[in-house]
């Protein structure tokens, strides 16, 4: 599986979680990427770079905000605040994609019951970066 399959289950995964803390903020840090890596292909994976950079990618794109963004040397991070933009909540919840059978990513986590497969992580991940990147192009 390439890298950047691999970074769009996190993506999808981030959201999901970030959607049941709804706007409240929340702090994520390098102890937990083991739980993110849960039930998507990078489970067992030792390293939490991977993770961090996900994060600054969703920032740099607008998905989500945080408050501080703390790394160390040792490439551990604690990043304080996190939170969905009103950008990354109109996309869960307005955007229908194809790939989901016209659903919105909110539909298909509410009709889940927490179960969702890496795979449908994947495709989430891959439908916002696509719709970031198609948004992007029409701007530029």
């Amino acid at each position: 599986m390439s890298n950047l399959k691999l970074h769009q289950q996190l993506v999808g995964k981030i959201l999901h979680f970030l959607y049941e803390k709804g706007l409240s903020k929340t702090d994520i840090s390098s102890n937990q990427a083991q739980d993110f890596y849960k039930g998507t292909s990078l489970e067992g994976e030792a390293k939490f770079q991977i993770f961090s950079d996900v994060l600054d990618w969703m920032e740099r794109e607008g998905l989500i905000s945080m408050s501080s963004n703390n790394k160390t040397l040792s490439g551990s991070f604690h990043h304080i605040g996190v939170q969905l933009t009103s950008y990354g909540i109109s996309l869960i919840q307005t955007q229908k994609f194809d790939a989901l059978d016209k659903s919105t990513i909110e539909e298909e986590i509410d009709n889940s019951n927490g179960d969702i497969s890496a795979e449908k992580y994947g495709k989430f991940g891959a439908l916002i970066g696509g719709f970031v990147g198609g948004f992007a192009q029409s701007a530029g």
